[in-house]
């Protein structure tokens, strides 16, 4: 479910609200999942003001840095332990996710209210379609090995 609200540039940012139909069916990647929503979500909230105040966004974009790498560093040790077949094409796709969010640390104090909306929703499809595609195939593969 998404919520909307209104940003300074008079664009909807749609908040997410977590759903059932999120779950991959891994308990630990599912709550990992729920909690870089949150932070998602932090996010849209700090850059939605009518002046976002530009230490909080910074702060939160580093707190998705932060949380992004511990999240990467479970599903990869997953796919180590259970020795997923497809474990070298899902860490190169976390690779390329974690260059494109060090890019937007790196210019950060450089982009316009507009920009921060766009890396927001970038940040928004990029979670949701990798939760949905590559996520559900990497979950299928450990629930078929016994993980839940």
């Amino acid at each position: 479910m998404i919520h909307s609200q209104q940003s300074k540039q008079g664009m909807q940012l749609e908040r997410i609200q977590w759903c059932d139909e999120f779950n991959v069916g891994v308990k630990i990647i599912d709550e990992q999942h729920k909690r870089f929503v949150g932070i998602l979500n932090n996010l849209s909230d700090s850059i939605s003001g009518t002046k976002p105040d530009a230490d909080e966004v910074y702060s939160v974009i580093i707190e998705l840095i932060d949380y992004t790498s511990t999240h990467f560093v479970t599903e990869e040790e997953l796919m180590k332990v259970y020795k997923w077949e497809n474990y070298r094409e899902h860490f190169k796709i976390h690779n390329r996710f974690v260059e494109k969010i060090g890019e937007y640390n790196k210019n950060y104090h450089h982009v316009s209210q507009a920009e921060l909306e766009d890396i927001y929703l970038f940040l928004k499809s990029w979670l949701l379609n990798h939760i949905s595609v590559e996520d559900r195939k990497l979950a299928s593969f450990l629930n078929s090995e016994g993980l839940k």
